[in-house]
């Protein structure tokens, strides 16, 4: 499979637990070149399957190496700490609209507080 940013990432990791399945995963940039070399200039999901299916067959493929279990929690904790800044953020901008009008009733500004 190709990385396609975090879209790949899930697959990969589901795949890999199978020990009947190779996972490799190409780096966008080298299907890209590979694509140019194949002078093939559309791109659509059909098109990019076949450049995909040809690079396996061409290319030497090398087996993704499936993270540890504590590097995959950590990549989770990780992604929920920035996913909470994100919502903290959000809440703070809320509090500063809402506190720049006179008309917001007092309960609205205290529980935004919390």
């Amino acid at each position: 499979m190709e990385a396609t940013g975090m879209h790949h990432f899930d697959l990969a990791v589901a795949l890999s637990r199978s020990e009947k399945i190779t996972v490799t995963v190409i780096n966008p940039k080298a299907a890209h070149n590979f694509a140019k070399a194949l002078m093939q200039r559309c791109k659509t999901d059909s098109i990019d399957a076949d450049v995909l299916a040809s690079y396996a067959e061409r290319m030497p493929l090398v087996q993704w190496q499936r993270p540890s279990e504590e590097a995959l929690a950590l990549r989770a904790l990780a992604r929920r700490i920035s996913a909470t800044n994100k919502i903290k953020a959000q809440v703070k901008n809320q509090l500063g609209a809402l506190m720049v009008t006179q008309e917001t009733p007092e309960v609205i500004l205290t529980q935004t507080k919390v």
